[in-house]
């Protein structure tokens, strides 16, 4: 059933909830009921091994249906901050008050059609943004875009042989 929802790129749980009605998915399943609410069950209980191997397959899958080349090589670096509860989750470092996770990301984009993520790191939310760029700017002659709060705060003169543009929010 999450393959269906990543295939059909459904946005939510009940979105596919919501799909499983048709009578067809329901005999491919072999089902006959689903709720939102245990498929939320399941996908606590997944082990994250698999979620890893289907994720690998499908950016495996995306990159061999349209090569990057020195062309069309533009990536996108950013990060975004996910708070969370600090009782249910102590180990997420963050600020006194909540705990949080950072999601750091390297997106692939050729043009509309063609855009996958390449590469990602999940650390606590006090981790900055500059600690990962030697570890995402590493494809050479390719046009890296990213916040200019990251070239502030790192060492950006040792990127210089590289294309750098910063976006100005």
């Amino acid at each position: 059933m999450f393959l269906y929802g990543i295939d059909h790129e459904c946005e939510s749980l009940r979105e596919m909830d919501t799909a499983f009605v048709s009578p067809d998915l329901q005999q491919t399943m072999a089902l006959d009921a689903i709720s939102h609410s245990q498929l939320s069950r399941e996908l606590a209980q997944m082990d994250d091994e698999i979620l890893w191997a289907i994720f690998a397959q499908l950016l495996e899958k995306a990159r061999s249906k349209t090569p990057v080349t020195k062309r069309n090589a533009l990536y996108l670096v950013d990060s975004s901050t996910f708070s969370l509860n600090t009782t249910r989750y102590p180990w997420a470092d963050f600020r006194s008050t909540k705990a949080g996770i950072k999601l750091h990301l390297k997106l692939c984009f050729m043009d509309k059609e063609h855009l996958y993520p390449d590469q990602f790191e999940v650390t606590n939310a006090v981790e900055h943004d500059d600690n990962h760029l030697e570890v995402f700017v590493n494809q050479p002659e390719a046009t890296y875009i990213f916040d200019v709060v990251i070239l502030i705060t790192s060492d950006w003169m040792k990127w210089k042989p590289m294309a750098i543009f910063s976006s100005q929010e």
